[in-house]
């Protein structure tokens, strides 16, 4: 099942199949209105979690989500991690769980209970407030990205004749897609730098970028390798950058430097197939 993804279709299958799974092993319930009382360390075993299928408080009610509690070694805190139908405000980052079941959205969040942590921001006694959970790696990009936004904020920037910001002062992963025209089979090479406006191509024979003036007249194109610009395309040798995806404006389609020509990115290399209901029955085989 490699290179694959859970889309929300294969979530809600797979939520269905765990509820179903749950009523055939015993796995205990709990309405959404009384997850409060799972508060003392008997609720929880020491390394492990237990599970829980969380229900509306409706009559008669419906599982609308799954709660894992687990203690630390220590007993002196409850943690629950909560996947369930619910509302967000992300303005206030709230989440709302009345009327659970009415909503389509599914989220995860966790908190925490102080029974005798001293370090803990909430006081023991009491929860703490509903967080978003997020993993390891998403919690790594979000610290990549505030790296470079407080880089950006002690930067001077500075406009290129263009009028915009040089791409070599903009974070990295803005500046990996650049379109260009189009893919022309052969063309000679102005050896000349060019300064003025034009129509960024790909010269096929020679597997190079090159710009062309516009406007101009049909039979009497002009092109250069060395133009403002250039850096976004290819280095100082014009050879084409690595790790760049070039745009083709003419057909949309989507093109990567495999160190020797342009190749066509597959769509197997833009995305992935989603996980279907067979494979998910297939799990609990």
């Amino acid at each position: 099942m490699a290179n694959k993804f859970l889309d929300s279709n294969g979530l809600q299958h797979l939520i269905t199949k765990l509820k179903t799974e749950f009523s055939g092993n015993g796995i205990p319930s709990i309405r959404v209105s009384q997850i409060d009382t799972i508060n003392i360390k008997e609720h929880g075993y020491e390394g492990k979690p237990v599970i829980y299928a969380v229900t509306s408080d409706d009559t008669p009610s419906v599982i609308i989500g799954i709660m894992q509690v687990f203690s630390d070694n220590a007993s002196h805190v409850i943690t629950q991690i909560l996947t369930t139908h619910c509302a967000y405000n992300i303005s206030t980052k709230d989440f709302n769980f009345s009327g659970s079941h009415n909503h389509k959205e599914i989220y995860q969040c966790y908190r925490t209970y102080n029974i005798a942590a001293p370090d803990l921001s909430n006081e023991a006694g009491t929860w703490s407030k509903w967080e978003p959970f997020a993993d390891a790696t998403i919690l790594s990009i979000l610290g990549a990205l505030s790296t470079d936004i407080n880089n950006l904020k002690s930067t001077t920037v500075t406009l290129g004749d263009d009028g915009k910001v040089k791409s070599s002062q903009l974070p990295s992963y803005l500046d990996d897609v650049v379109e260009f025209s189009r893919i022309i089979p052969t063309g000679e090479i102005t050896p000349s730098s060019y300064t003025g406006v034009g129509d960024v191509v790909y010269i096929s024979s020679i597997n190079q970028f090159a710009i062309t003036p516009t406007p101009t007249i049909q039979g009497s194109e002009k092109y250069y390798n060395n133009w403002h610009g250039r850096d976004n395309y290819s280095d100082e040798d014009f050879v084409p950058l690595a790790g760049k995806m070039f745009v083709d404006k003419s057909t949309d389609k989507i093109y990567r430097w495999n160190g020797s020509s342009l190749v066509e990115v597959s769509a197997t290399e833009l995305e992935a197939a989603s996980i279907n209901n067979d494979e998910i029955d297939n799990m609990f085989n």
